[in-house]
């Protein structure tokens, strides 16, 4: 098993599927880069950005954090995004879109 299918496996049996309309691995992971600097994960979910589940989101994508570190001594990065933010034309959105990924859950029928 290569370190991408242990990790993006390990990330999936650990997010609450419910609370995410899109989760994808990419970056150096996806690449399959022989030491990367860590795993990039991006996340959108319906919640409004001010709600106090938003906060309590982010909180627990913390905890993620601490215990991806722990497993594999390898940074999580999650980027976070609302549905409403994963709208917008933005370029990271665009570029990452476009680049190799390993999705998780994929509610918004992307590519």
């Amino acid at each position: 098993m290569k370190n991408f299918e242990i990790y993006t496996k390990w990330i999936s049996d650990n997010i609450n599927s419910e609370n995410f309309l899109l989760a994808f691995v990419f970056g150096s992971v996806v690449r399959n880069v022989e030491n990367p600097n860590d795993c990039d994960l991006l996340l959108v979910t319906k919640l409004q950005t001010n709600s106090d589940l938003w906060k309590l989101m982010r909180m627990e994508n913390e905890v993620l954090k601490q215990k991806f570190y722990t497993n594999f001594e390898l940074e999580l990065s999650i980027q976070l995004l609302s549905e409403e933010e994963f709208s917008e034309d933005l370029s990271f959105i665009k570029l990452t879109l476009k680049s190799p990924k390993i999705l998780l859950i994929n509610k918004l029928n992307i590519k």
